[in-house]
């Protein structure tokens, strides 16, 4: 039953980071540090959580393709768009709820547009939806969309929430929604959302998590739904939440760790049973995906590796077969994003590569066929 959830679920709810051996080891993290120092210098972002998708390129434009049927593309249609479509300029992050979109601009402004009915836009005028960019806020630096909640990080590492929070989500205590944003803690750097759950990294690496923990996603070693934000673990530099109920997170000397859902293998721990205490996965991991059902993760050498769910051929390993482990796909990747049954890539010759399902023109290629391998779908994404 389990495996409709991965597409299906989007339309029926319709609503998105020692001896001779230290030399070796000092070597391996300067290695990691360069890497990601060369990730962060060029500008060019990814993100998709259900079945659209948004592209920073290198001059700043945000491009959007895939599902649009509450307008969360932002061209102004609710047509889906089978090919990326410009949308805006001066843009340096972006991230996608199941059907609502996120970007903040260069100037430090937070746009927000798509369906608002559960108040996810953060418009204080009201609930409608909005089919084009709609500002909601100044002096933003990080931002996430979950399912039909959103989160941001203003300048002074204070935490904002607002949209649905039936399941406490927000983190703000209590069980009702709000078009409104709501200031949840402080000294925040980073922050994931997943369905109807949240995690924030603070400024010390402590990891915390709040909202749905049905399947453990949470990570606190219990199943109960939290309203305030509980204290994970520790030395954590980034974290993954937008699988549906999963979590992915990187410790700072580059281990993978991983809890949730395990039906499909998904926490690529070569079992399929639930955690709901984080577990080990791999080391030299520099960047991580976690999309509905499957991740994948970049490691220090640029190697692309992915696992779980693979019905729709989203880990791209030329199978529709379930890894319970992580597999080699590809080299040369220096950004990823995992979606609903989909996964995309960016090589470091610029080139952008999406694969396994497209059922709303989520691949970008113009088709609606399903891929389990790579597809080259436009080049030249680091040019200004």
């Amino acid at each position: 039953m389990k495996k409709i959830i991965s597409l299906s679920l989007i339309l029926m709810m319709m609503f998105s980071m020692v001896g001779c051996n230290d030399n070796k080891l000092e070597a391996k993290d300067n290695e990691m540090e360069v890497n990601e120092m060369k990730r962060e210098n060029i500008e060019y972002r990814l993100s998709t959580i259900a079945v659209h998708n948004m592209l920073i390129k290198g001059d700043g434009s945000l491009w959007t393709w895939g599902d649009n049927a509450q307008g969360q593309l932002g061209d102004g249609t609710e047509e889906s768009k089978y090919v990326p479509v410009k949308i805006m300029k001066h843009v340096v992050e972006v991230a996608g709820g199941f059907t609502h979109s996120m970007a903040i601009k260069s100037d430090g402004s937070l746009w927000t547009w798509g369906r608002n009915a559960e108040g996810q836009l953060g418009d204080e005028r009201g609930y409608g939806e909005h089919k084009e960019p709609l500002k909601i806020m100044d002096d933003v630096e990080a931002i996430a969309a979950g399912g039909a909640h959103s989160m941001a990080i203003k300048s002074d590492g204070s935490l904002w929430t607002w949209g649905w929070n039936e399941s406490g989500e927000l983190g703000d205590g209590t069980t009702n929604n709000t078009n409104e944003p709501v200031k949840i803690m402080e000294d925040v750097k980073a922050v994931a959302a997943g369905l109807s759950y949240s995690m924030a990294i603070k400024k010390d690496g402590s990891l915390w998590g709040w909202g749905r923990n049905d399947y453990g996603q949470l990570g606190d070693g219990t199943n109960e739904d939290k309203r305030e934000p509980v204290k994970i673990m520790d030395d954590v530099i980034k974290v993954s939440a937008s699988g549906l109920v999963h979590s992915m997170a990187i410790k700072s000397d580059g281990s993978l760790w991983g809890w949730g859902i395990n039906e499909y293998g998904e926490l690529g721990d070569g079992t399929n049973e639930d955690k709901n205490t984080p577990v080990k996965i791999m080391d030299d991991v520099v960047e991580v995906a976690a999309g509905h059902g499957h991740n994948i993760a970049i490691k220090s050498d640029g190697s692309l590796w992915a696992w779980g769910l693979n019905e729709y051929g989203s880990l791209g390993d030329r199978t529709n077969e379930d890894r319970n482990k992580p597999v080699k796909i590809m080299d040369n990747v220096v950004e990823v994003a995992a979606g609903s049954g989909h996964s995309m890539a960016i090589k470091s010759d610029g080139s952008l590569w999406t694969w396994g399902g497209n059922m709303s023109g989520e691949r970008g290629d113009e088709t609606k066929e399903y891929r389990n391998k790579p597809v080259k779908i436009m080049d030249n994404v680091f040019e200004n």
